[in-house]
């Protein structure tokens, strides 16, 4: 009990002394609301073509090569790669250049899919001639299972983008390089998979002389100079490590595509908006909003609360380092 007031005593505190803070909120809050209305009295948007489909149904029926190849990390995590290798009755050439594209936290490699064949860059890339390797990280719904544990299982999620760095990227990158006998990739990483990147490259040897480039979405490291107002308050409530507490994963639902889409069909500028919180607002909508429900079937994957607690540390803190165990 005295944890709690002692946390709700300075989140008042926080409240009544940042008025920036204040107006973000109720910025926030009007803005949701907005968004709601906007909802309930606009027209909607059609559903998307392929939006009951799954990534494989997807990628096949836009006449694309589909393949699906697991791998296992040092430390006993199985992780699916999905692969575009090229279009169906192609005459392919005999070497072609790998790409390794990684998502963002809470996202799978379904992230790179959910458009369509003249706007998703992984089948522009297929196209262009590149072998496309798609991974997903551990803890994800396409990556969720262990040689010993399952995700019943406490310490199954037991990690951070820490491991993802030092365990994920070799496993992935070694059999990556193994399938296709390249000497080296191209890395394309989103947020938090650029994260992955830095720490692989940072804790393993000479792994960079196997990266032909680095593209970078969204890159990240340092994370103090955020403007979530979701993050933030989280943050101040102590949410996150509540959360790690009481709770192993977060976000971690294999059968949300079956509720996801119909909600973010009729609620697509509501379900953005709020996105907005934790992303930072911005006054245009910076993706078709009728693609939502596309959105919501491929691109939510999870993790562990562990994970999340990482990286509210690191924005607390100021600095870039491994999980803080307080000891």
């Amino acid at each position: 009990m005295s944890s709690i007031i002692s946390v709700l005593t300075n989140f008042m505190l926080y409240w009544t002394f940042h008025s920036d803070y204040r107006q973000q909120v109720y910025d926030s809050v009007a803005a949701v609301e907005q968004a709601l209305t906007d909802d309930v009295l606009q027209p909607g948007f059609p559903y998307p073509k392929g939006y009951d489909l799954t990534i494989q149904q997807q990628v096949e029926s836009r006449g694309y090569i589909f393949e699906e190849h697991t791998t296992t990390t040092q430390d006993g995590y199985i992780l699916t790669l999905f692969r575009v290798p090229g279009k169906k009755g192609a005459n392919e050439a005999p070497t072609k250049s790998p790409i390794y594209m990684q998502h963002g936290l809470i996202d799978d490699g379904g992230t790179w899919f959910f458009n369509n064949e003249t706007l998703d860059l992984s089948l522009e890339l297929v196209d262009l001639g590149y072998d496309i390797w798609v991974t997903n990280s551990r803890g994800t719904v396409y990556s969720n299972t262990h040689v010993n544990l399952t995700v019943n299982d406490e310490a199954y999620w037991n990690f951070t983008y820490n491991e993802m760095g030092l365990y994920d990227v070799p496993a992935n990158l070694n059999y990556i390089l193994a399938q296709t006998n390249a000497k080296d990739v191209i890395y394309f990483g989103h947020s938090q998979g650029t994260t992955q990147w830095f720490i692989a490259n940072a804790l393993n040897k000479d792994i960079n002389q196997y990266f032909k480039a680095f593209i970078g979405f969204a890159p990240v490291a340092h994370v103090t100079n955020h403007k979530s107002v979701l993050v933030k308050t989280l943050d101040l409530l102590e949410v996150p490590d509540l959360l790690h507490e009481y709770v192993w994963e977060f976000m971690y639902i294999p059968s949300i595509s079956a509720y996801a889409a119909p909600f973010l069909h009729y609620f697509p500028r509501t379900v953005w908006t709020f996105i907005e919180t934790v992303v930072g607002f911005d006054k245009n909508f910076h993706i078709y909003l009728g693609s939502l429900p596309m959105m919501g079937r491929n691109d939510v994957g999870g993790t562990s609360t562990k994970n999340l607690l990482h990286w509210i540390q690191n924005a607390r803190s100021g600095n870039f380092g491994m999980f803080d165990y307080g000891k």
